[in-house]
């Protein structure tokens, strides 16, 4: 439950926070904030899914 929370008001505040950049014409800031969500996430899923994925196999 809580990390649902985390991942819906975390993306939350991403989407506000890229909207008042736009506004501003930041784009640039826009562009890198999104790419670094997007590795965050993809670095999370990734070590999340090698311990599930070695959490039953032997040495």
């Amino acid at each position: 439950m809580g990390g649902l929370l985390n991942v819906t008001f975390g993306n939350a505040t991403e989407l506000i926070i890229a909207l008042m950049a736009l506004q501003a014409g930041l784009i640039d800031v826009v562009k890198a904030s999104l790419t670094g969500s997007v590795i965050g996430n993809l670095l999370l899923v990734l070590g999340l899914s090698m311990l599930a994925g070695g959490w039953r196999r032997k040495a």
